[in-house]
């Protein structure tokens, strides 16, 4: 990770924020809303925002002008860190060429009480464009995330678990992207399998999926175990959010 103390001067970063529209489930005080814009003409890491003791910040959205972006394991474009250097949205989730929760305001990322946002980008273009919005909401929220970066050797024979429910509440998976450089993986649950390989139905394309784009509501049982799974598959970036069902 690059140092956090950034010369716009010297990197060519130029950013802006400011509130944004009404949405719903926000915390109480000052409008909520956040939203950052801009470009940046060279590499660099950029910082966000710093969420206040007693709130999360959920991002919903990431829109770029950059194709090709890094996944989790490198690559040139755009990735949302933790400005420790834990990577928490990357590669084709936030790719111009693909639909994915985020390009609809469907994204449901959260990120802890006092951590920082970081924006990275490590590419070749002078005009690599960005936008994200996303919304404060009270601490103890039902949200959550995960993402990360798995091999063949990982989901095969697998499953390679990716979240494990709460002993006594119900996750809903609203959102689940998956890029292979191979075929997909099959969708399992406690080992059984949910969401079949055939279907592509996580799968990040050019072309809409209804658990990639946000669309879904997959239920993970209390305690239970979301996990992938397929031979034939390798090098998978992954990311999962949703909200654990309220009584």
């Amino acid at each position: 990770m690059q140092a956090l103390v950034i010369f716009w001067a010297i990197l060519g970063l130029s950013a802006w924020a400011y509130p944004g529209s009404s949405m719903t489930e926000v915390s109480s005080g000052s409008d909520p809303h956040r939203t950052f814009g801009g470009v940046m003409t060279a590499p660099g890491d950029l910082e966000l925002l710093t969420v206040p003791d007693g709130q999360e910040f959920i991002v919903t959205a990431f829109v770029s002008s950059v194709s090709g972006g890094g996944g989790w394991t490198g690559g040139a474009g755009f990735q949302l860190s933790l400005c420790d250097g834990t990577s928490v949205l990357a590669g084709q989730m936030i790719d111009a060429n693909s639909y994915s929760a985020f390009g609809q305001n469907a994204g449901n990322l959260k990120i802890d009480s006092g951590r920082t946002l970081c924006l990275n980008y490590d590419g070749s273009s002078t005009d690599a464009s960005y936008y994200i919005q996303g919304r404060l909401v009270a601490e103890g929220s039902p949200y959550r995330s995960a993402s990360g970066w798995l091999s063949e050797s990982d989901m095969s024979p697998g499953p390679a678990p990716i979240f494990v429910a709460d002993a006594d509440r119900v996750f809903i998976v609203r959102t689940l992207g998956i890029y292979c450089a191979g075929g997909p993986p099959n969708v399992v649950i406690d080992g059984t399998v949910a969401v079949p390989r055939q279907l592509a139905a996580s799968a990040i394309s050019s072309s809409r999926t209804l658990l990639a784009t946000g669309r879904g509501s997959l239920a993970i049982p209390a305690g239970s175990t979301l996990g992938l799974q397929g031979s034939g598959t390798s090098n998978c970036d992954y990311y999962m959010d949703g909200a654990y069902s309220l009584p």
